[in-house]
């Protein structure tokens, strides 16, 4: 995040002014760091563009079927984290640091932890 912040000076001088905003209110830090909404979108875009695990796997407890795939029970299902957040079916301009995407609710493939958050 900080490498990202230290490369976009606009997006650094929103957090900035955020952070300075907040900090008049007089709010305790739990409080204030409810506040920071696009504070929140900064963590979230890095957590998208790197994420912590970038691949996951579950194992089917059950037979189960996707579409038209069949999966048995037993069946290791692997899921590239890093590929669903870097694909432009849901991502616009994946590749880019965007924060501003996440000050509405992010696609349902947004998964940092492996979980939707």
């Amino acid at each position: 995040m900080v490498h990202q912040l230290a490369q976009k000076p606009k997006i650094l001088h929103k957090v900035k002014e955020e952070v300075q905003a907040v900090a008049r209110e007089h709010l305790s830090p739990y409080e204030q760091l409810s506040q920071m909404n696009y504070g929140r979108a900064v963590v979230q875009e890095t957590l998208r563009k790197y994420p912590p695990a970038w691949i996951i796997d579950r194992k089917a407890l059950k037979p189960d079927q996707v579409g038209e795939t069949y999966i048995p029970a037993e069946t290791l299902i692997a899921i590239s984290i890093i590929e669903l957040h870097h694909n432009p079916d849901y991502w616009k301009l994946p590749e880019k640091f965007d924060p501003d995407r996440f000050l509405s609710p992010p696609p349902p493939v947004y998964i940092p932890f492996g979980i939707v958050p």
